[in-house]
């Protein structure tokens, strides 16, 4: 009964807003265009389904879509502010996206598997990401010292997961 209600007090108040912007275009008034709060729906949508979990802790599936929704609702508002002018290097942060949705579960049910996918899409992640620094700093990080860093990054995940069962 809530979530009816919150769906509907924010379908209310979009629409409020909208009419809003429209009476102010009509008089010449442009505050901001309307159509660049978009991600402002996907930001929202994934925040309801991390708020769904938190409210009674037992559906931690939630955490998944959840965490993807709001970087990426997050991610697209920066781009739509910026005017997609750095869309060429946030490529990877997509991939970070479902790295988060992961982590989150995996924070909240400690699940092996959960752990193994985290790992693996921040893997990637951190490869795309050296991609991406290496045609902005034109060839001086090459795919080599991508190579190392990540062999740095598996050899600490190790060392810490052989830690944490010590204790």
């Amino acid at each position: 009964m809530k979530g009816n209600r919150f769906a509907g007090l924010s379908l209310i108040l979009f629409g409020v807003l909208y009419l809003c912007m429209q009476i102010l275009d009509e008089m010449n008034i442009v505050l901001f265009n309307f159509w660049d709060l978009w991600p402002l729906f996907t930001l929202t949508l994934g925040l309801m389904f991390i708020f769904a979990y938190l409210k009674n802790k037992q559906t931690p599936g939630l955490l998944i879509p959840g965490g993807i929704l709001t970087a990426i609702g997050l991610l697209h508002l920066f781009e739509t502010i910026t005017n997609w002018y750095f869309s060429a290097y946030t490529w990877p942060l997509y991939t970070f996206a479902l790295f988060l949705g992961f982590f989150i579960y995996w924070l909240a049910t400690k699940e092996t598997w959960a752990s193994v996918v985290s790992f693996i899409l921040f893997m990637v992640f951190c490869f795309l990401t050296f991609i991406v620094l290496s045609m902005i700093f034109d060839g001086i990080i090459t795919i080599n010292m991508a190579f190392s860093f990540m062999l740095i990054l598996i050899g600490l995940f190790i060392l810490l997961g052989q830690r944490k069962r010590r204790n």
